[in-house]
């Protein structure tokens, strides 16, 4: 009898065990699957999932308005926005062309182009085309996802 009663726990131990190894090794493959379908996720969607950088282009830029009857000149604060910083390091080799462009654009509107909201955000986004277009000229590549005009005095 005794026999039988050793024979019948060892069975329910090794039925537990083997239960408890296959419970513990399907949510270790669970969770290996789920970080893998995490990593591809991050590797696919690129860099756009990366912290932003922001980088201003300094000095801020002073312009002439060509009526003199409203405001005189503008003055602009730009920073711009990439999520690589060799895109930032692109900006900073190619300043000089980057700034003369931008100065003959925002030289190139008038007061009432940019007295409001909408007219700033118009040039905000010729901002940004104009330096993407530099940097593809330049490098081949442009990257700037954003220009933030982060200060902005009409006077």
């Amino acid at each position: 009898m005794n026999k039988i009663i050793l024979i019948v726990l060892v069975v329910i131990v090794l039925i537990l065990g083997g239960a408890l190894a296959f419970v513990l090794l399907k949510d270790n493959s669970a969770t290996e699957q789920t970080s893998v379908q995490q990593e591809a996720v991050m590797q696919s969607a690129g860099p756009s999932h990366a912290p932003a950088l922001y980088q201003p282009m300094a000095p801020a830029f002073v312009v002439n308005f060509e009526n003199p009857k409203q405001a005189k000149f503008m003055q602009i604060t730009v920073e711009v926005m990439a999520r690589d910083q060799a895109v930032l390091d692109k900006v900073t080799n190619h300043d000089p062309k980057l700034r003369n462009n931008l100065i003959l654009l925002f030289g190139s509107v008038s007061f009432d182009e940019v007295n409001s909201r909408a007219g700033k955000e118009a040039l905000r986004q010729k901002a940004l085309e104009e330096i993407n277009r530099v940097l593809e000229e330049e490098t081949g590549s442009g990257g700037v996802e954003e220009v933030l005009f982060t200060k902005l005095v009409m006077q």
